[in-house]
């Protein structure tokens, strides 16, 4: 029972890769709600059947509370996974190793719990963002977990996808380098913030009545107290990497608007020496939001390239018996640009979508089969529709070829460690169809199985 696999293109077993099962993995990440799958759970179990007669297995990377669990038994019941998506969603590269502990168990007994499913069962990790350190790693694998699945891998044209792994040798160059342009905000924003919030200032003293002689100093110190709130604000990070907490942030926009009520009160009781009067300090009081929240930027872009050059080399050096089962790529073709790993935009033509996850199955299935994979955020059902429609219209066209199977992660890891050739494989078996139906679901029409 192979526990080590290093990186690489080669079917488990040594098997020919025509006589390897074709595996299709559906993730869904975040959350699962009334809201999202009112009608959608009914549909995506109406999925077409696998070539084993077996319906959809999905593997659900959960965080947070606020999720539906009846929803969540019901695709458990299906066959499907359940895996960790830490509770908060609020990690990044920044997160250190206990915040990672907190997050990843906490998030997996909490949702094994509430959704009545065995804590053992829970085996697999995805990073928000995908933004992964090893910290990441090292709580996973310490927390009894199997796999993580935040890493992106990109096809070789010769020979195909690269097969799950483990990290004993740590990660390929090629995935395991960090962004560091996901951990900083773009300089404009802060630099835009701070000159509109001095041009907020200027009207409030305009609309105000003209008679105090504090009225410079007033506005000088409102404009520099705002300048500090978004020079703040911009080494905290942006919303692609949350570097604090939710809590801090807050905090740091609220004060910007405390400090705008603070000075229009200010303002209204004492009264401003007009508004001509005040054209060179709000100036001054711009030129140095700018420059100041420009240096801001700078030094937070500078320590996000030091935290990543940080979590490549550690993601490169990382010793760890865990599995990674990479995000596979998708190739968009010659006609588009670019095609995201995650969540096809609602305005991609379903037409290209379903023939980008056609030309891109086929060339998982006429190289070496690694896994071909679906990845979405839950809301993206809600938000796009006719994704499930494209999705079911894929499958029908993947299960038109021989040896397509349904999987989760966790099923693709249980073949690798027993590979047999697939007219010889039988996964879990396919979950019995009952003829009763759960009292919550049956007026959307969906059999519980």
């Amino acid at each position: 029972m192979p526990e080590c696999r290093c990186a690489g293109y080669d079917v488990p077993g040594a098997l020919e890769a025509r006589r390897a099962p074709q595996f299709v993995t559906v993730t869904l990440d975040d959350y699962v709600g009334t809201a999202i799958w009112g009608d959608a759970l009914r549909r995506l179990a109406e999925s077409p059947r696998d070539t084993r007669n077996c319906s959809i297995r999905l593997t659900l990377f959960m965080c947070g509370g606020y999720q539906d669990y009846r929803y969540i038994e019901h695709l458990l019941a299906m066959g499907g996974e359940l895996a960790v998506h830490t509770m908060s969603h609020a990690t990044s590269l920044y997160t250190t190793r206990l915040e990672w502990d907190r997050e990843v168990e906490a998030s997996a007994s909490c949702h094994a719990l509430l959704a009545r499913h065995d804590r053992s069962k829970v085996s697999g990790f995805r990073a928000p963002f995908l933004s992964l350190n090893v910290g990441a790693l090292q709580a996973v694998f310490s927390k009894g977990l199997e796999y993580d699945s935040s890493v992106v891998a990109h096809a070789d044209p010769a020979f195909g996808w690269p097969w799950p792994f483990t990290l004993h040798h740590g990660l390929p160059e090629q995935m395991a380098a960090r962004d560091a342009s996901d951990t900083a905000i773009p300089a404009y924003v802060p630099a835009l913030s701070s000159v509109l919030a001095t041009l907020l200032f200027c009207a409030l003293a305009q609309l105000t009545s003209p008679s105090a002689a504090h009225a410079r100093f007033i506005l000088a110190l409102a404009a520099a107290a705002s300048s500090a709130a978004v020079v703040s604000l911009a080494a905290l990070g942006g919303d692609s990497a949350p570097a604090a907490s939710p809590r801090v942030r807050t905090a740091a926009i609220c004060a910007v608007f405390v400090l705008l009520l603070l000075f229009a009160v200010l303002a209204r009781t004492r009264g401003l020496a007009g508004c001509r009067a005040l054209v060179l300090p709000a100036a001054l009081a711009a030129a140095s939001a700018v420059l100041l929240s420009g240096a801001a930027v700078a030094a937070a872009s500078a320590r996000a390239s030091a935290v990543a050059e940080v979590a490549s080399r550690g993601l490169l050096n990382v010793s760890l018996p865990l599995w990674e089962v990479p995000l596979y790529s998708l190739n968009p073709g010659a006609r588009i640009e670019y095609a995201p790993v995650m969540d096809p935009d609602c305005d991609f033509d379903d037409d290209d979508l379903l023939r980008i996850y056609k030309e891109n199955f086929l060339a998982h299935y006429t190289t070496n089969r690694a896994p071909f994979g679906i990845y979405w955020h839950a809301l993206n059902i809600y938000r796009c529709p006719s994704t499930i429609r494209v999705l079911q219209q894929f499958l029908e066209f993947a299960f038109s070829h021989e040896h397509v199977l349904y999987a989760t992660a966790h099923d693709v890891l249980e073949w690798m460690r027993h590979p047999v050739p697939a007219d010889e494989f039988r996964c879990a078996q396919c979950p019995k169809e009952a003829g009763n139906t759960d009292p919550i679901l049956s007026q959307k029409g969906v059999p519980l199985p």
